[in-house]
């Protein structure tokens, strides 16, 4: 294949101005850009291009420096659940390299284009780790996931541009932009009520907070196959119960933890959308299995309890409780947390006295 010789040095600018489709080869292996998205922070920008090779994927970010500059590195993404953090996440291992924190902010999705995922003003928080040999480690936290990848930084040199650009068509029916007009008002009209049937305040309240991270999913065993969320964290039961409260306390409906003599190690916090089973792990770590209110508990056994059998008893107690207050009740204390819990909602409303109160547009 015929490649384009590149001048040895290129600046920010021609970096930036790829194009989706176009082909490169980087340290001998060709990938062709799928797609991409330009990032801001303040005043500051940066450009990263998804590269393919059949299924293998690749990260291409480019950053300015100087005044037209540009910082090149490569990376790809690995599982957030194999990265071990410290008590205060300034340091992070994976894989038995150590990684230490050089940057944390804020940022959103600018402009994207081509086989990526990002909507328009999306915002994210990021974190950025570095290791003695230079390698790279990223951190993003967006509103429904966490993504972890790993990096290093390369040449111009090790880039090749080649000639030809992948081509793909898209079949389909015409656009009437008349009616996609309409359409799209009418979603602008009706969006902000509607979100609201989707939304789950614990879920969501944990996705976008850096003190849980996901671990897995696990399906019941009743006939709907229904799923449940697992997530971990550093905190103990007791304050990880804390941070959840204080995520939605005007949605809590009830928090329910055990009267046996074993400790306080499950805790069941209640919306009128979901439940928040908070217990020990295998290895005396605390877990968090979010469900759907009206999922079944019978069709559950909670992920890598430390108490399987236990919890689960508590779990089933716990979730039907409101149904027969009479049963099990003097196995279960639901007034532990009711001083916490009232707490929080004061301090949410007074908060949202403070800015202002009325009627406010957006997420």
């Amino acid at each position: 294949m015929e490649k384009i010789i590149n001048p040895a040095e290129q600046d920010f600018a021609y970096w930036s101005s790829l194009s989706v489709g176009q082909k490169l080869k980087i340290k001998g292996e060709e990938y062709y850009i799928a797609g991409f998205v330009k990032h801001k922070q303040g005043t500051f920008y940066w450009k990263e291009y998804k590269l393919r090779k059949g299924i293998k994927e690749r990260w291409l970010s480019v950053e300015k420096t100087g005044k037209n500059g540009v910082l090149l590195s490569l990376s790809h993404n690995v599982s957030f659940a194999k990265l071990s953090f410290s008590s205060d996440s300034k340091q992070v291992t994976y894989q038995g390299t150590l990684f230490h924190c050089i940057d944390t902010g804020e940022a959103r999705a600018l402009e994207s284009a081509g086989d990526v995922d990002f909507d328009y003003n999306e915002k994210f928080s990021f974190v950025e780790y570095e290791a003695d040999g230079g390698k790279q480690l990223s951190i993003e936290k967006w509103s429904d996931e966490t993504e972890a990848s790993l990096g290093e930084i390369i040449e111009q040199s090790d880039i090749e541009i080649l000639k030809g650009k992948i081509k793909k068509s898209v079949k389909g029916i015409g656009c009437n932009w008349t009616v996609l007009m309409i359409i799209g008002f009418f979603v602008f009209l009706v969006w902000e009520p509607v979100s609201a049937w989707f939304s789950y305040p614990i879920r969501d309240g944990i996705k976008k907070s850096y003190d849980f991270s996901y671990v897995t999913t696990v399906t019941s065993n009743n006939k709907s196959n229904t799923k449940s969320g697992i997530y971990s964290t550093v905190l103990s039961t007791h304050a990880a119960c804390q941070k959840i409260i204080e995520m939605a306390p005007e949605d809590i409906k009830d928090v329910i933890t055990s009267n046996d003599s074993i400790g306080d190690d499950q805790i069941l916090i209640r919306t009128n959308k979901e439940t928040a089973l908070i217990y020990m792990n295998e290895e005396y770590k605390t877990y968090i299995q979010i469900s759907k209110k009206e999922e079944d508990p019978q069709g559950y056994t909670s992920y890598r309890a430390y108490h399987p059998r236990r919890l689960h008893r508590f779990y089933v107690s716990g979730s039907t409780w409101s149904k027969n207050k009479n049963e099990s009740s003097d196995e279960l204390n639901t007034s532990k947390y009711n001083t916490y819990v009232s707490s929080a909602r004061q301090a949410s409303i007074n908060a949202r006295r403070s800015q202002g109160g009325g009627t406010s547009f957006g997420k």
